[in-house]
């Protein structure tokens, strides 16, 4: 899809919806803040918002195109949408849901089995738990064979353990069924977890697409290193370059990899995830991985979260770490303790 929409509000501003990206039969995942233009661009491709010019088509079927007058109507359209909150039917039992707007029913047997449903038949929505009502609101968008399924933040008002349980089946319908699907969220976990390919979206534009791995590992300029979780943003200036690494001046001088597009003198931004600082151990000898780019400091506050713990660094550099829970442990780290830690060489990413 290739598109343009212009979006008139109170006091004469205007939002600007630019959208342009391709997917294959995969899950691709719009990622970034609220208010970016993830869910008017599902909105342009059901047919809910006419673009101002552009095109979009699916599997081969053009839905619209400024140039050649064509906009089909959104039942038209064979497109699969579950939306934030659902919007199951109140009134109808489980599979009359399921099968709204059919004529045949041959495909509810189907759709009961995939999802685990079977007994639930007869239920209302209000007799459900909240990932019941999503695998009904899956299994209507699923039943009609749609070209693409829609998922406007299919998750957020879930726990975590259902959140797992749906990706599991969301992953199982793109493997049984091969739909391709766009799927939307602001949280940066789901969005590493469950795309194959990733759409960084920021004011009405798509930033950056790519793997997640590339993406947050190395974005493409600051505000999507932000959306991905990299508060630990730097200025420098490129001092030498070498065959395999370059130096920056930055508050102290930083070995980094070999950064193409840079030449001496030129001013850069590197950034490094909050997981990729190493804090090092006094009493072991250094790796070759943490020998470079070591800083002393103080933790100056600790945040649980769970599994690990985020760590506020004071010193030259003022960083945010990462640490798996074990570590933090093992470490005795805590509240005013002054530790060492290493800028990992190789996880460092410089950008214009």
């Amino acid at each position: 899809m290739d598109i343009e929409k212009t979006f008139l509000h109170a006091k004469k501003s205007q939002f600007v919806l630019k959208a342009c990206f391709s997917s294959n039969n995969e899950l691709a995942v719009l990622f970034g803040p609220s208010g970016a233009g993830k869910t008017l661009t599902l909105h342009a491709i059901a047919g809910l918002v006419k673009p101002d010019k552009g095109r979009i088509a699916v599997n081969g079927n053009t839905y619209f195109d400024s140039q050649r007058n064509i906009n089909l109507c959104p039942q038209k359209r064979r497109v699969g949408y579950v939306f934030q909150n659902y919007a199951l039917f109140p009134h109808l039992t489980v599979e009359e849901n399921i099968s709204f707007g059919l004529k045949k029913h041959e495909a509810l047997k189907e759709m009961l089995s995939f999802f685990e449903m079977e007994g639930l038949e007869k239920r209302y929505p209000n007799q459900l738990s909240g990932g019941q009502q999503q695998r009904v609101a899956l299994a209507r968008a699923l039943i009609i064979k749609p070209d693409i399924m829609l998922l406007d933040e299919p998750f957020s008002a879930l726990d975590h353990a259902m959140r797992m349980r749906l990706r599991l089946d969301l992953k199982k319908i793109q493997s049984k069924y091969g739909i391709p699907m766009l799927l939307i969220t602001h949280d940066p976990i789901e969005a590493y977890t469950m795309a194959d390919t990733l759409i960084v979206y920021s004011y009405g534009r798509v930033e950056q697409i790519g793997l997640p791995k590339e993406v947050f590992n190395k974005p493409k300029n600051r505000g999507v290193a932000i959306l991905a979780g990299i508060n630990n943003i730097f200025k420098g200036i490129v001092l030498d370059i070498g065959e395999e690494e370059v130096l920056i001046q930055s508050h102290e001088k930083i070995v980094a990899p070999k950064i193409s597009g840079f030449e001496m003198g030129d001013e850069i931004t590197w950034c490094i995830r909050p997981d990729q600082v190493m804090v090092l151990r006094e009493d072991k000898p250094l790796g070759k991985a943490v020998s470079e780019n070591l800083f002393s400091g103080k933790i100056i506050e600790i945040i649980p979260k769970g599994m690990s713990y985020l760590l506020f660094f004071e010193g030259v550099f003022n960083l945010e770490i990462e640490i798996p829970a074990h570590a933090f442990e093992r470490l005795n780290l805590e509240k005013g303790k002054t530790i060492r830690v290493s800028l990992k060489k190789s996880a460092i990413h410089a950008f214009d």
